[in-house]
């Protein structure tokens, strides 16, 4: 009961140890959305520690309530399973690698998601947004295509279908951005539509004259001879 109760507790410290090495301070994580940091990973798929990597990673999503700080881990996370798959192709491990990359599709559509439904604060950076976004992954699927070729034959057809609903979340992600884009377009087209028209009113005001109607003066004329009493 003792060795269950010491393993227990050091699988907390454990689980605490990398959320608190997972968690940056929020504000790092919104500007990480301008010039984000390098992903570094330590622990991989066939690591006897790596399911509570996975739960600490849980617990940062869970307490990660901005958008913008949502996506950011997003991004971070699915760049750490990408690297993860590229590993387990390279040791061997084609199963490891299969499953990871399926995790990693997942990332992608939490941040599809984020992009179509939230981050408003992403307005006035869409653009350089989703170039870095669809550029880190891009390269990333490009490094897992080319690590396949090594990869058993046998093993090849379910991680190139995995590989493929990257590209299907990728692409997903490019359509969520080009439609916000769009909408920004037609609401600054309304706007000065608006714009437009109010300075046409402000016109067609100015070039109405408008009469004063002539007001007669009246003179109290008060006869001679009379006065106040």
């Amino acid at each position: 009961m003792k060795i269950l109760t010491k393993i227990f507790l050091l699988s907390l410290a454990l689980v605490i140890g990398l959320g608190l090495a997972l968690t940056p301070a929020l504000a790092q994580e919104e500007n990480e959305l301008e010039t984000p940091e390098p992903v570094n990973v330590r622990v991989f798929p066939d690591s006897p520690l790596y399911f509570l990597k996975n739960l600490a990673e849980k617990v940062r999503e869970t307490f990660t309530l901005k958008d913008e700080a949502k996506l950011a881990l997003m991004e971070r996370l699915g760049e750490k399973r990408a690297i993860e798959a590229q590993k387990m192709i390279e040791k061997g491990k084609p199963e490891l690698a299969e499953k990871v990359m399926n995790k990693y599709s997942q990332h992608l559509g939490k941040i599809e998601r984020l992009i179509d439904e939230g981050c408003d604060k992403l307005e006035p950076n869409l653009e350089r947004v989703q170039q870095r976004i669809e550029n880190r992954f891009e390269i990333r699927n490009q490094t897992l295509q080319r690590v396949m070729e090594n990869a058993p034959e046998q093993a090849r057809p379910g991680l190139q279908r995995a590989l493929e609903n990257n590209e299907k979340s990728l692409n997903a992600i490019g359509q969520a951005f080009q439609k916000r884009l769009g909408n920004k377009e037609r609401m600054n087209q309304r706007l000065q539509q608006r714009l437009n028209n109010l300075d046409q009113v402000n016109i067609e005001a100015e070039e109405i004259e408008i009469e004063k109607p002539e007001i007669p003066e009246v003179e109290t004329l008060i006869p001679e001879g009379t006065g106040r009493r």
